[in-house]
């Protein structure tokens, strides 16, 4: 972190780099310090000036983070794609899509009236955890 900091690719408060080192520093010594660790690298990776109000002004709540506990269990669409039961559901066609080594046909959506609210909500929580992902790994 402090290598991209110093860098200027990276902006980060000074408090919220002092208290993630501190956190980090903690995790080390076997502290279970983990979602307060997620809730100051969520708000390092916001802009600067929104860092700030996280600090002063804003508040994030345990319920706010992601993490996995808040996605769906897929258990259920991963064995009927491995017992190859052909569904027209949007997760289903998805999942099947993207796992490798499942199915190397071309992706294709069903009709929209197909798609509920929570399956829309579901889709934001993939999205959003793959760049939470994808971002952890660039710190």
């Amino acid at each position: 972190m402090s290598g991209l900091i110093e860098k200027h690719q990276y902006a980060v408060h000074e408090a919220v780099r002092s208290k993630i080192e501190e956190l980090l520093l903690l995790q080390k010594g076997g502290a279970d310090v983990e979602v307060e660790l997620d809730r100051q690298l969520t708000i390092s990776l916001l802009p600067l000036r929104f860092q700030e109000l996280c600090l002063q002004k804003i508040q994030i709540k345990n319920h706010h983070l992601m993490h996995s506990e808040a996605v769906d269990d897929i258990g259920y669409i991963i064995r009927d794609i491995m017992v190859q039961k052909n569904q027209n559901d949007v997760l289903f066609k998805l999942y099947q899509y993207t796992m490798p080594f499942i199915k190397h046909n071309r992706l294709n959506f069903p009709p929209k009236r197909n798609v509920s609210k929570s399956l829309l909500k579901h889709l934001m929580q993939i999205i959003a955890l793959t760049c939470l992902g994808t971002s952890a790994f660039f710190l």
